[in-house]
């Protein structure tokens, strides 16, 4: 009989985890690429004219402070009525059931009497 007959089908000892007194990996930083990006981006609404007058009208509007206003403008390119709109409108669609209720919902009373 041979050492390997004599132990049978016993699965192999588990060996303990090795605990490392090493530091762990450094958390990932965003790549140059992506930061050449933002840069990039940043430079783009910078060059965005933009009324003043309109940063204020959006700000009370809104209720937003006006930097967040100026962000937005320039986002939408200086137009005030679409900058309105991204505040107003869902940027993504309902969910299906909520959708299915606002349709199922009844009719205002005002325009049932008439």
């Amino acid at each position: 009989m041979s050492a390997r007959e004599g132990r049978g089908n016993a699965p192999p000892p588990a060996r303990a985890p090795s605990l490392s007194l090493t530091r762990t990996k450094r958390p990932p930083t965003p790549s140059s690429k992506t930061k050449h990006a933002r840069k990039h981006s940043e430079r783009e609404l910078a060059a965005v004219k933009i009324d003043k007058g309109d940063v204020a009208v959006l700000a009370e509007q809104v209720e937003a402070d006006a930097k967040a206003a100026e962000r937005r403008l320039r986002e939408h390119g200086g137009d005030l009525a679409a900058a309105l709109r991204s505040y107003l409108l869902p940027s993504r669609p309902l969910r299906p059931r909520a959708a299915a209720a606002a349709a199922a919902a009844p009719a205002p009373a005002a325009a049932a009497a008439v």
